[in-house]
């Protein structure tokens, strides 16, 4: 074996409070097209928003466009990266590869400007030729504790990404759903119909989205949201309407609208029944 290999010892780093650390290692045969490069590197207490100084300049504007609007603060306990190259220009980009990992805490993660963002984030966010995606996400939204949140981003061969998928779920007051149907785009898709809508109680949801980013910014946010409810006040001042005891199933998606399969409470003393439905056609939508 004719082959040349160059492997540093461990390299440490110290500026401020960050800390860093890795090896680089050269392979060289004979052949030209065969010569190979890799660094390893971590990195102690590292600002989120610096974070695109690690990050390689291989992937699209438009991607790292979406990571620096989505990123607006926090810190990275934990910063893991390694490349792997070819030393040869010409060489193709499946021979080029990087692997990174953020370990980020008391982060605030923006994946969409119309949506609120996910405070007080811990997690970890990987980077990889093939997507970006962070599977443990904890935070906020609003007044409610997320346990349970996932980002992931696809990339084609080019690395360039079209969607940000978004999952979550969550027990939180039944004012962050209303505050959603009428803070976010959901608003017109409802026809503000939660305007002045009061609400008492806590329900379980889960929440998924699909956000069009690159080629299909612009696009409409695909959603799907589905909760249930248990002892739940709910007050309607534009009807003069009040009911207590709300029990059952309620949602909404982009195709079917805003829906309830069935649900129980009550209203001027008397027990009541009933559901919803979104008839939706190209002059709009209308619940009953």
């Amino acid at each position: 074996d004719e082959t040349f290999r160059v492997e540093s010892g461990l390299v440490e780093l110290t500026r401020g409070d960050l800390e860093a650390y890795g090896k680089v290692v050269l392979n060289l045969p004979p052949t030209r097209d065969l010569q190979t490069w890799g660094l390893t590197l971590g990195i102690n207490d590292a600002d989120l928003l610096d974070s695109h100084k690690f990050i390689p300049n291989v992937l699209p504007d438009t991607l790292m466009d979406w990571l620096d609007s989505a990123i607006l603060g926090g810190a990275s306990e934990e910063t893991g990266l390694t490349f792997h190259g070819a030393l040869f220009r010409g060489a193709p980009r499946v021979r080029k590869l990087h692997d990174l990992f953020f370990k980020v805490e008391d982060a605030t993660l923006n994946y969409h400007p119309d949506w609120p963002d996910i405070r007080n984030a811990s997690g970890t966010l990987h980077i990889n030729n093939r997507f970006v995606r962070s599977d443990d996400l904890q935070g906020r939204v609003y007044d409610t504790p997320v346990s349970t949140a996932k980002i992931e981003v696809p990339l084609d061969l080019d690395g360039r990404a079209d969607s940000v998928f978004v999952e979550a779920g969550a027990i939180g007051p039944v004012s962050d759903l209303i505050r959603v149907l009428n803070e976010t785009p959901l608003a017109e898709s409802t026809a503000n119909v939660a305007e002045v809508w009061q609400g008492l109680g806590s329900l379980q949801f889960d929440m998924a989205l699909e956000v069009p980013v690159g080629d299909r910014a612009g696009e409409e946010v695909l959603v799907e949201v589905a909760a249930a409810f248990d002892e739940v006040e709910l007050q309607m001042p534009e009807f003069d309407l009040q009911f207590a005891d709300l029990q059952g199933m309620a949602g909404y998606s982009s195709g079917q609208g805003l829906h309830s399969s069935g649900f129980t409470g009550r209203s001027f003393d008397r027990p009541i029944a009933g559901s919803i439905a979104t008839a939706i056609d190209n002059s709009g939508s209308e619940i009953s």
